[in-house]
């Protein structure tokens, strides 16, 4: 029986040149006419030889088909792997370190279990899958970081390079995502905007007359982004902004006022300083202000003065107000339209208001994406007002950065 199923699995059908069993199976064939090689004798003359091929013998089937040598007649068709595209070593490297280290600088915590870190380090990149303008900036923002953190000169500027053409082509993609926001790309536009933010400090002053909140010289580009991130904010409902992948940003529970909490200079181990006397003087001085921004400038003293005292506490050094109020840039994020026009047009009232609020940029200084704002604010409005009319702040600045003279810093 087994010779009989022998003989059945493969026979040659001996047509010619060479049979269809064989051919079928891309095995040599016997009857299939026979190979010749063209060789060289040694006067230089070329010789063929017949290269016969012995027919298999009777016997078992063949089993072993892939060790047989491969026909040249039959083409090969198995497919070759061949990757020609680079890998972007660049970019690799910005996504590694924004999800090892700039995730826990923005978390503002080490922990790498901290739920803000992990919503940084794992879930933003996952939000940049989808929509690539997100990944855009954060390889912007890790760009600024390593740029920061570079002592080469020549690191720091191949790093800012990455930065800004990052920077641009996120800010294009977000520019068009913001005309057609929905319940689909809220989220990442949110969290677009807000890396914008960070990128947009992390750049640093473009010059003595950009005062964070405005250009005097013309540009806007501050007021435009927190514009974006609020809009997005007021736009849409909780449950729907923070659902996903952005729900670690939502609050599980309103933030109520607390008597007698403890003040975030406190918390952070910073020196507090009596401010009360100081602002009740500001407040006086803005009162007495004629004009169109007189009243802009009294409301925005008042919002400041509110985070004055859950940063540094009140004269007891105890915390009264709400625990948002802690967050030295909420003050910018509720700034009206109306100010930052009085900051433009060099209104000394507002300029000295926003003197007063570098004294609490000044306590953000550890933050890589603050550092020198502080004093570059100090320095560009000491400049216009004159020393004598910013003393207090002046001199608080200098105190907390350890600092005898302001000076800028390009």
């Amino acid at each position: 029986m087994t010779r009989v199923m022998s003989q059945l699995w493969f026979r040659c059908d001996e047509t010619r040149p060479t049979c269809s069993a064989c051919s079928k199976f891309s095995i040599p064939c016997s009857f299939s006419a026979p190979c010749t090689a063209a060789t060289c004798d040694s006067a230089g003359n070329h010789v063929s030889h017949t290269v016969q091929i012995r027919p298999r013998g009777r016997g078992r089937p063949r089993k072993d088909w892939l060790q047989l040598p491969p026909d040249p007649r039959v083409p090969d068709s198995r497919p070759t792997y061949r990757d020609d595209s680079p890998l972007n070593l660049g970019e690799a490297e910005l996504l590694l370190h924004f999800t090892q280290v700039t995730a826990q600088s923005l978390a503002g915590d080490t922990d790498p279990k901290d739920q803000m870190v992990q919503f940084w380090a794992r879930n933003v990149p996952r939000i940049g899958l989808s929509n690539p303008f997100v990944l855009n900036l954060m390889y912007a923002t890790a760009a600024y970081h390593l740029a920061e953190l570079s002592c080469n000169l020549d690191k720091k500027r191949h790093y800012k390079s990455m930065a800004e053409s990052h920077w641009t082509k996120g800010t294009a993609v977000l520019s068009t995502v913001m005309g057609i926001l929905d319940d689909s790309n809220c989220g990442a536009a949110y969290i677009g905007a807000t890396l914008l933010c960070y990128c947009s400090f992390a750049a640093g002053p473009s010059g003595p007359g950009d005062l964070l909140v405005c250009d005097i010289d013309g540009k806007n580009r501050w007021r435009n982004l927190v514009s974006g991130v609020r809009l997005i904010r007021e736009s849409f409902p909780e449950d729907i902004l923070f659902a996903g992948l952005m729900k670690p940003l939502g609050h599980s529970e309103p933030r109520e006022t607390k008597r007698g909490a403890t003040a975030a200079c406190a918390a952070r181990g910073l020196p507090r300083i009596s401010w009360h006397d100081a602002m009740a003087s500001m407040r006086k001085l803005a009162e007495r202000q004629d004009g169109p921004y007189a009243l802009v400038c009294v409301q925005s003293l008042d919002e400041l003065a509110l985070i004055y005292e859950g940063v540094y506490g009140d004269e007891s050094g105890e915390r009264n107000v709400s625990e948002d109020r802690q967050f030295v840039l909420s003050w910018l994020y509720r700034l009206d339209s109306d100010f930052v026009e009085a900051v433009r047009c060099q209104d000394t009232v507002s300029l000295l208001v926003l003197a007063y609020f570098a004294v609490l940029l000044a306590t953000m200084e550890g933050e890589w994406w603050l550092r020198g704002w502080a004093q570059h604010l100090i320095t560009s409005i000491n400049d216009i007002v004159g020393p004598t009319a910013i003393q207090w702040p002046r001199n608080q600045v200098l105190r907390q950065l350890h600092l005898t003279q302001p000076e800028f810093v390009p």
